[in-house]
């Protein structure tokens, strides 16, 4: 470092003047260099009485900082430290706000009043220089760099000669900057030392007050989900006595306003005999959108929230027109948002809540709770619906898929033809979903969908059979026919790079049965879906 270089440098003239000035006192030289027992004078040796109350200073103020528990307490501590030792005459110290943050803010000053928008941030010259090199820098050296117009402001007005930097590990977590002594002297060796400790100082402190706020807000997050998961089990157990869907909606709308601040929702359910999800209740609705509702099972929207259980925030979603034909222009209009919490059960898409208003925007954390509740209760939707709708889809999950085979099979008898049943799964779905975020697995299984289907001819036949399963009738075609589609659909698939980012690559499973050459019992076909 300069100033450890100008230190040593300072000490050898300080001891030749001393030595020298013996010497023409006695006329004795003080030592003789090949003096085995040559003694130096006191004064060479000797800290200044300026240094020993720098240290005093320093072990006050570590004292004083390790019993400090909050930033502002921190910052103002080390300014008034800094202030009253080397009698600068203004100090400002820039800092972090949080642990996350790089940006340094002012969050201590005196001898004037600092802005409120000054911010120094990675890739300005100041902060570079400082978290670069590590040393205490020289003002007049910087102004000679390439600074921006906010840096010449913040020296100019702080009238800054030396700049501190206070590093933790590798972050630059604050500056100090001091104007010249009140006397009008330079900074001393002295007072370079005592601010670099000072700022080892001030980081111990950081480190230590970044540590409790962690550890706190683990506790208290910790404790609020306890608390949370406590009220839900109490709810699945209320739940569990309800036998119609009315019951559920009261008891899921009541926990979904008390813990959440939903304002306005809807609950939206699968009518099996239609194959389509109707609004079964909602509130600040018009009736008018009750009855206009119903979205297809086949819709790009179903296709989107139905392979994963999150939370779905349609920022465009009077844009979409899956969403705007089905409410009136007055109901849409009134919505803040559109969030979509989907309720899945057994990889199917029982229903989904939707949310159009809250007292306050949900953090991380009540969405994350959100997403819980949605998991409790969506099987208990389908139970409902289930005792309610007893050819329901859920008793005969794959009955679009027997009838539309049985009919094609009639078909074949009678013209002689061929027609094959393909079935479609990713293998490593499970693996896939543990390394992907949410919302890019969510897009590949919606876009690997469609991009099936756009291979499809016009009589083919498509459903899907849970995440990530699908399965195909392809009419007309032998199974080597049905060979040569898979390869088609792979090739497709590969080529629109869909989950390109992901650190695994997607496998998938083929299985094709034929009728009439393995079979034209249509229970037999259906085996390769289970």
């Amino acid at each position: 470092r300069e100033w450890e270089k100008d230190a040593e440098k300072q000490a050898e003239e300080h001891i030749e003047e001393i030595s020298a000035k013996k010497t023409e006192e006695t006329g004795i030289p003080l030592f003789l260099s090949d003096s085995e027992d040559s003694t130096m004078p006191a004064e060479a040796h000797i800290a200044s009485q300026k240094k020993i109350d720098n240290y005093l200073s320093l072990f006050d103020i570590a004292k004083e900082v390790s019993s400090i528990e909050d930033l502002e307490s921190l910052w103002d501590s080390i300014l008034y430290a800094a202030l009253g030792q080397t009698g600068a005459e203004t100090v400002t110290i820039f800092s972090v706000p949080d642990e996350r943050t790089t940006m340094l803010y002012p969050s201590a000053y005196s001898g004037y009043d600092a802005p409120d928008d000054w911010v120094i941030k990675p890739g300005d010259e100041l902060y570079n220089k400082l978290l670069n090199e590590n040393t205490i820098k020289y003002a007049a050296d910087l102004k000679r760099g390439n600074l921006s117009e906010l840096e010449k402001t913040v020296l100019q007005t702080t009238s800054a000669q030396i700049l501190v930097p206070i590093k933790q590990k590798e972050k630059l977590a604050g500056i100090i900057l001091l104007a010249g002594e009140l006397t009008g002297e330079s900074f001393s060796i002295d007072d370079l030392e005592y601010l670099t400790l000072l700022s080892d100082i001030a980081v111990n402190g950081l480190e230590r007050i970044f540590s409790r706020i962690h550890y706190e807000s683990d506790t208290v997050e910790l404790r609020k989900r306890n608390e949370y998961f406590k009220r839900l089990m109490e709810l699945s157990r209320r739940l569990s006595g309800a036998k119609n869907l009315d019951t559920l909606y009261d008891l899921v709308t009541t926990f979904l306003k008390e813990e959440f601040g939903a304002v306005s929702y809807s609950l939206i359910l699968l009518s099996p005999a239609d194959q389509e999800y109707k609004i079964f209740a909602g509130n600040q609705l018009s009736p008018e959108s009750i009855e206009k509702y119903h979205l297809p099972v086949t819709s790009d929207l179903t296709g989107m929230i139905s392979n994963l259980t999150r939370i779905y925030d349609l920022a465009d979603f009077r844009l979409n027109r899956d969403i705007t034909s089905n409410y009136i222009n007055d109901d849409i209009s009134l919505m803040q948002y559109y969030w979509i919490l989907p309720l899945i059960n057994l990889n199917w898409l029982v229903g989904f809540i939707t949310i159009h208003r809250t007292q306050s925007p949900w953090t991380e954390f009540e969405r994350e709770l959100a997403v819980s509740l949605c998991e409790v209760v969506s099987a208990l939707f389908a139970n409902c619906i289930i005792l309610s709708e007893r050819e329901s889809l859920f008793r005969d999950p794959f009955s679009p898929v027997e009838k539309r085979l049985r009919q094609e099979l009639k078909k074949t008898a009678e013209f002689h033809t061929s027609v094959s049943l393909v079935s479609l799964q990713i293998k490593n779905l499970k693996r896939l979903a543990a390394l992907n975020p949410p919302e890019q697995l969510a897009s590949f299984l919606h876009d690997m969908g469609r991009s099936i289907s756009s291979l499809l001819g016009t009589s083919d036949f498509m459903t899907r059979l849970g995440q990530g399963r699908y399965a195909m009738i392809l009419p007309g075609r032998s199974k080597a026919e049905a060979d040569i589609f898979i390869r088609k659909v792979q090739t497709d698939i590969k080529q629109r790079k869909l989950l390109a980012m992901s650190p695994v690559e997607t496998q998938f499973y083929f299985e094709v049965i034929a009728a009439p050459e393995d079979t034209l019992d249509p229970e037999k076909m259906l085996t390769i879906l289970q």
